[in-house]
């Protein structure tokens, strides 16, 4: 069965489901190893992995290539932070065609602005990435 039907099949499911949160494919073989039917890669553990904060450092092409490595590694479905889209609206377009060739499942683009800046974005920004994300 394809990683997308697992997790839609988890996501309309009665029964809550958790995905731990790992920063690399061997946390990931871990938690399918011990029952978990999904896994989130977290930007903030990947960021602590190789030495930063978690202050947007990583580039997509990082995170993108991590994914590759986790969602590689199991067969569970992997949710994949995309961290704020790095950039303007054309560029969260762009990390959501990164990372859908690989069949990961979702990713999550915050709203926030890129380089943080500890605050959101004006709603107008916002509501251009979410269009961007429909798209």
């Amino acid at each position: 069965m394809k990683t997308t039907t697992k997790l839609r099949k988890l996501i309309n499911s009665d029964k809550l489901t958790v995905a731990p949160f790992v920063c690399n494919a061997f946390h990931a073989k871990i938690a399918e190893s011990v029952g978990f039917g999904a896994v989130y890669m977290t930007g903030a553990g990947t960021s602590a992995e190789r030495g930063f904060p978690d202050v947007g450092l990583l580039t997509m092409t990082e995170m993108v290539n991590n994914a590759k490595y986790i969602a590689g590694a199991v067969d569970i479905p992997v949710i994949c932070d995309a961290d704020t889209g790095y950039g303007n609206p054309l560029n969260v377009q762009r990390t959501i065609r990164e990372y859908e060739p690989q069949e990961w499942q979702e990713s999550i683009s915050k709203t926030n602005s890129s380089p943080r800046n500890g605050g959101s974005s004006p709603v107008s920004r916002s509501s251009l990435r979410k269009k961007q994300c429909r798209k």
